[in-house]
């Protein structure tokens, strides 16, 4: 009888499935990273001229000394690895921008992924300027903004303005955002709100009486409007330092810039509070120059105990522009005293409360001050202290408008490290 040979076509082996098995998978994760290395390669050097920060995890960006830097110039930011641990409490997850110096972004800017963007000097964005996502921008005391199109707020997104700005065309809040502005904002196109938007804490939808048009700016501030209309400058001075330290009974100061141009001259300025300045001497500029150019002074009266001092440069032609203020302590030796050694403040950010963890280095008073970036005492308050670990539960923020804050601890006058808590 003869038997009929079978072929198994429908029936592979258990070996050959699993070898089948592992082929398909193999393929499918190489072609997954084919395509998700073309997608990284695309979105982040693409030609698009939007531009997203995404969250750093614990690092913070800052633009490097001055500029002026061109936002996509990569090598103009740098991450700080010790930024974390030199401001305990700061949400991990949440990304920092912080402007010094004279930057631009050439084209649309996107803030996004919970990032908070502070410009300390100067920001230029030539396209449109969008906050989403639960990010937030904050112009400090001596920052400037200028926005050559949009500004559209939207998503939870916070916008704090304590400087100056301007938007050229239209300013538009939306999806809950929060726009609180607290000094000299100017918009040449139209305002308008919905969703749930906040102008200054106002639910109308109508356009903020402190939001100033055009005419307005030309009229109020015309240093700024010839400074926004004028186009993408280089500023006059392009500071590199300025430092101060007691030298002696003495406070010496030192400055350098990177290039002069239209230089006249530099004022010297001194505070006791970080607010009202008063004049101590004037120091002639180069006038112009593109190389290094160092200058020093050497204060022969200076105040007692904490002083602040600032530069104020001024052109040939009369205009002029103030740097940030810095702080300089000056304590005899015998006058030295441990500080108070911060360790947190939670939340950070908050809302109206935070707790404050500190230790003591005797039992006696503690001095605690929260200061605004322009050096002005907000909030002050002596408690008492035992030597060793204290606790503060500071319950007074709701009468602080949203944005960064300087908090300090000081016992017999001797000052921990200044620490920045944001109120939100």
């Amino acid at each position: 009888m003869m038997r009929k040979r079978r072929t198994l076509k429908q029936r592979p082996s258990v070996k050959l499935k699993r070898k089948l098995v592992l082929v398909y998978a193999t393929a499918g994760i190489a072609v997954f990273t084919i395509v998700g290395i073309g997608v990284f390669f695309y979105l982040n050097f693409g030609t698009s001229t939007s531009s997203s920060a995404k969250t750093m995890n614990t690092q913070g960006y800052t633009s490097q000394d001055d500029g002026p830097y061109d936002w996509e110039d990569n090598a103009t930011w740098t991450k700080t690895q010790t930024w974390m641990k030199d401001n305990p409490g700061i949400n991990p997850n949440t990304g920092y921008i912080h402007i010094y110096g004279y930057v631009t972004r050439t084209g649309d800017l996107r803030i996004a992924s919970s990032t908070d963007l502070t410009i300390f000097d100067t920001l230029w964005v030539t396209g449109d300027l969008t906050v989403t996502g639960g990010g937030s921008v904050t112009i400090g005391p001596n920052g400037r903004l200028v926005v050559e199109g949009k500004y559209t707020t939207t998503g939870g997104a916070d916008n704090n303005n304590q400087g100056k700005s301007v938007v050229k065309q239209d300013l538009t809040g939306g999806g809950g955002a929060n726009f609180v502005n607290d000094r000299d904002f100017y918009v040449f196109g139209s305002t308008s709100r919905s969703g749930g938007a906040r102008f200054n804490g106002s639910n109308k939808n109508t356009q903020p009486s402190n939001i100033q048009n055009e005419s307005s700016m030309r009229s109020n501030d015309p240093e700024f409007y010839t400074f926004a209309t004028s186009g993408i400058s280089t500023l006059p001075v392009t500071l590199t330092y300025f430092r101060g330290a007691p030298e002696g009974k003495q406070v010496k100061l030192s400055w350098e810039t990177a290039e002069e141009i239209n230089n006249d001259y530099f004022t010297i300025e001194r505070s006791s509070d970080g607010t009202q300045f008063e004049k101590v001497i004037t120091i002639k500029g180069v006038g112009n120059s593109h190389q290094p150019q160092s200058y020093s002074y050497l204060d022969p009266y200076p105040l007692e105990g904490v002083a602040y001092y600032r530069l104020r440069q001024t052109d040939f032609d009369g205009k002029f522009e103030v740097f940030n203020a810095i702080a300089v302590s000056r304590i005899t030796p015998s006058e030295v005293q441990i500080a108070p050694t911060f360790h947190s403040a939670s939340p950070n950010p908050f809302t109206s409360s935070f707790r404050v963890s500190f230790d003591a280095p005797a039992s006696g008073e503690v001095l605690i001050q929260l200061l605004d970036f322009g050096g002005t005492v907000v909030f002050s308050e002596n408690i008492s202290a035992f030597t060793g670990h204290n606790q503060y539960e500071f319950y007074q923020g709701d009468r602080l408008n949203n944005g960064i804050y300087l908090l300090q601890l000081t016992q017999n006058g001797s000052s921990s490290k200044p620490v920045r808590v944001i109120k939100r």
